[in-house]
């Protein structure tokens, strides 16, 4: 036994419940999907500036979008269709490193040639394609820039670490993806605070020099699956785009507990969220002046998700990780992220615990109780998947009067490996 353990060897674990927090279930499956873009391919206003011959750039980011196969590759065989010649570019700013870290990047998120159908070009090259009203380079994607068409597909929703009309989405894309390292530190420079100004400016740059045909906003709902795609053309991106955020914020799931002392995170990871963990659900900000909610009192974070390739940036978000979550951090990749934002205290690295349980115990130990029965903690597998959740005792006798949980078993306790790991079958159950 570590000294750690022997620490917490008193500290007992409370019994978790299992329970489902109740959303709008609201979604397009796969043939909706593939429909929704075959309409938008006989929509003249936005397909046809697409010509027969064209080279068309689409763009691909880092996150985890549920079906952006089907979506890009519906959409090379529409325009595959027209005579036009589509490929994919990764744009992700400063995220994978580089470019053969990016295509990897997209690799793990399943978009590849085969089953996308096009071409995949990852590149460091970036030209210059105009400046801002005071003087700033704008640069795109070497590859996009010379394309005669571009069509920017991304999701659209409210940023971890900024409030303003546009957030994530279309115009973030634009300024930050096609522009990479250098479009992300140039968006940055002024911290958070110039962020919405510089992703518009930016933007605006681009759309005004750059043949950008059309913009794919992709809406998700509580349950991280495709609500809606909306086809915007490239000159009303600008005008149009905040609607779609304020749809993606009244869609976005969240802890339905306004008092929790411990929240365990069973992963976290670049493809859930630009943070690892998404601020707006751990109620935790890079930025000062944004108020948080729910009220946690400890987080602990466990694992980091393969496809985010050892980018640990928002472990700082934690109180503590698990040392199977720190054995995977990438040094280079993370600090590369937060060097770029210019917020530090997302890459902070958290006491680390030998496993799972200490980890547990810790945020149990240092909480405002340690009494297994009174203890309010939640455990989630991501901050993306907020429907199947298990929750304490003490949390488990208000769900009765909760209208948006419901219990869906008995309270037992976890059954953790014999490294005092937390399975991820857990949330197979």
């Amino acid at each position: 036994m570590s000294i750690i353990e022997g620490i917490l060897a008193d500290i007992r674990l409370p019994a978790f419940a299992r329970a489902n927090q109740l959303f709008d279930t609201a979604c397009l499956d796969e043939e909706a999907i593939r429909r929704k873009i075959i309409g938008i391919s006989e929509n003249e206003s936005i397909f046809g500036t697409i010509k027969p011959g064209a080279r068309v750039s689409i763009t691909a980011g880092s996150r985890g979008i549920t079906h952006m196969d089907v979506i890009l590759r519906e959409l090379v065989a529409q325009l595959k269709k027209r005579g036009a010649r589509p490929y994919i570019v990764a744009c992700m700013g400063s995220h994978g490193g580089n470019a053969s870290g990016q295509k990897k990047i997209l690799q793990n998120l399943g978009i590849t040639e085969e089953q996308t159908g096009a071409q995949i070009i990852s590149s460091d090259e970036l030209i210059v394609v105009g400046h801002t009203s005071d003087g700033r380079s704008v640069y795109a994607d070497k590859f996009a820039a010379e394309s005669d068409a571009v069509i920017v597909v991304n999701r659209v929703k409210p940023h971890t670490a900024f409030r303003a009309p546009v957030e994530s989405g279309l115009q973030k894309m634009l300024a930050i993806g096609l522009g990479k390292q250098k479009g992300a530190d140039a968006c940055h420079i002024r911290g958070f605070e110039g962020m919405y100004e510089n992703v518009r400016d930016f933007s605006h740059v681009i759309v005004s020099h750059l043949p950008v045909a059309f913009g794919l906003g992709i809406i998700e709902n509580a349950y991280g699956e495709v609500f809606d795609c909306v086809a915007l053309a490239g000159p009303d991106i600008p005008v149009e785009e905040p609607k779609l955020l304020e749809m993606a914020r009244a869609l976005m799931p969240k802890l339905l507990f306004d008092d929790i002392d411990v929240l365990v995170v069973g992963e976290m990871g670049k493809d859930i969220s630009g943070s690892g963990m998404d601020t707006n659900i751990i109620g935790r900000y890079p930025t000062s002046g944004m108020i948080g909610w729910p009220r946690i009192g400890k987080i602990v974070t466990l694992d980091l998700t393969d496809a985010s390739e050892g980018h640990a940036h928002g472990m700082g978000f934690a109180n503590f990780i698990s040392r199977k979550l720190f054995d995977k951090i990438d040094m280079d990749k993370t600090y590369t992220n937060c060097l770029t934002n210019k917020v530090d205290a997302p890459a902070k690295i958290p006491p680390v615990m030998p496993n799972d349980l200490c980890a547990i115990k810790a945020a149990i130990k240092t909480c405002r109780t340690t009494d297994p029965e009174e203890i309010r903690a939640v455990l989630i597998k991501n901050t993306h998947d907020l429907e199947r959740i298990y929750i304490s005792k003490a949390l488990a006798a208000e769900a009765a009067s909760n209208a948006g949980v419901v219990l869906t078993g008995s309270a037992h306790d976890i059954g953790f490996s014999r490294n005092g790991d937390v399975p991820m079958s857990l949330w197979e159950r």
